[in-house]
């Protein structure tokens, strides 16, 4: 694909097969903010589900634009992980909740 299309178009491309598998993990991702009534109150739902789903749907694209080369995406999806949404990263601190890429340096995509 990187062949065919320009950068932008391969990102559009995976932006728009990725939306709904991003939207699901960061539906996951609240159900599980929700199990914890003292955490969930100080988030608001709407804005964080989204905020969850751009997160997840920048993974998704970054870790499929660069499969042709490893270091490179390791160093996207890595750059990603350092904004990281606070709630995942609260959960992954305080409830040991392990996210849909794996909690490894080296682990993506452990679905």
């Amino acid at each position: 694909m990187n062949d065919i299309l320009t950068n932008e178009e391969y990102t559009d491309v995976l932006t728009y097969k990725y939306q709904s598998t991003a939207n699901s993990l960061a539906q996951q991702d609240w159900a599980e903010v929700m199990k914890h009534d003292d955490f969930s109150s100080k988030f608001d739902s709407t804005e964080t589900v989204l905020e969850l789903t751009n997160y997840h749907l920048s993974f998704l694209v970054a870790y499929y634009q660069y499969a042709f080369d490893k270091e490179l995406q390791y160093e996207s999806c890595a750059r990603i992980n350092e904004l990281m949404p606070k709630v995942l990263v609260i959960l992954k601190n305080e409830w040991d909740y392990q996210s849909a890429y794996g909690d490894g340096n080296d682990t993506f995509l452990q679905w």
